[in-house]
C-alpha cells in the first residue's frame, strides 16, 4: 500500500497512471503471439542444390510481450492501491457536492469544464470549490 500523503500533485497524477495502464494493455494487445511462429525459406546454393531453412522467428518479440505483461501486472497492482487510497481520502469528506467533483475531476480524469457539466455546476463554482477544497486541507 503507497504510505505517502496525500497531495494535489497525487490527485493529478492519478488519471495519468490509468492511461498509462490502457498505453500498456494496448501496446500488449497489439504485439503477435510469436512462439510458434517460424518462417521456411527455399534458397539455391548455386551448386545445383535447393536449401530449405526454417527460421524461427519471435523469441526476442516473445519476451518483450513477456516483460511488458510482467510490467502492466506490477502496474495494475500500484494503480489499485492507489484507487483505493484515493477514494478513501475523498470519501473521508463531508460534503457531498465537492467529493463528487474531486471523482469526476481526479478519478475520471475530466477537466474543469467537463466536471462542471457532469456534476451540474458552473465552471467558476467547480474552480471556486476545488479552491477552497485544497486551502482547507492545506494540499496547495
Amino acid at each position: 500500500m503507497n504510505k505517502q500523503p496525500m497531495s494535489k500533485e497525487r490527485l493529478e497524477g492519478f488519471y495519468d497512471k490509468r492511461v498509462e495502464v490502457a498505453v500498456l494493455e494496448q501496446r500488449i494487445s497489439e504485439m503477435p503471439d510469436m512462439e510458434d511462429y517460424a518462417d521456411v525459406v527455399n534458397g539455391s546454393t548455386g551448386a545445383g542444390y535447393t536449401m530449405r531453412r526454417i527460421i524461427i522467428r519471435g523469441r526476442g518479440e516473445s519476451v518483450i510481450k513477456k516483460r511488458h505483461e510482467v510490467r502492466l501486472a506490477k502496474k495494475e497492482k500500484e494503480l489499485s492501491e492507489e484507487f483505493e487510497a484515493i477514494v478513501e481520502f475523498i470519501e473521508s469528506f463531508a460534503d457531498g457536492g465537492t467529493r463528487q467533483i474531486l471523482e469526476v475531476r481526479y478519478i475520471d480524469g475530466k477537466t474543469i469544464e467537463e466536471t462542471a457539466e457532469l456534476v451540474h455546476r458552473s465552471k467558476s463554482n467547480v474552480k471556486q470549490r476545488l479552491k477552497e477544497f485544497f486551502e482547507k486541507t492545506g494540499l496547495e
